[in-house]
């Protein structure tokens, strides 16, 4: 597990890293919902990183129940979750700007992973 952890970190930032690079450090933040979708009762846990516009950027650690929705400002949002219940269920990380789904992911693997970025 916590070589998945590593694994699931590291990529969250490099692909955060690959988006910031492509945003303007003058940009202006907007306003963001993340939602983390699937059977009712599931624990998830991961992390969050958001960039603003200003080039700084916040990370946050997650550990929640489903259904879990989470409204950020930033240019750039990046989530990456893990199911902690080993179960079948799907796991849907969605990430929202302006009422449109700008990314998203799923899985069914017991203990899968989702890993999704947004500007």
């Amino acid at each position: 597990m916590r070589i998945v952890r590593i694994v699931m970190v590291a990529s969250l930032i490099a692909l955060v890293m690959t988006m910031a690079s492509c945003s303007s450090k003058s940009s202006k933040d907007s306003d963001f919902l993340v939602q983390l979708e699937g059977d009712a009762r599931m624990k998830v846990s991961g992390s969050m990183m958001v960039v603003k516009g200003d080039g700084t950027s916040v990370s946050e650690t997650l550990t929640v129940t489903l259904p879990h929705t989470r409204p950020v400002k930033g240019t750039v949002v990046s989530v990456s979750m893990q199911k902690q219940d080993g179960g079948s269920g799907t796991l849907r990380v969605r990430i929202v700007k302006d009422n449109k789904v700008v990314a998203e992911g799923s899985t069914s693997a017991a203990y899968g992973v989702v890993t999704v970025a947004g500007s």
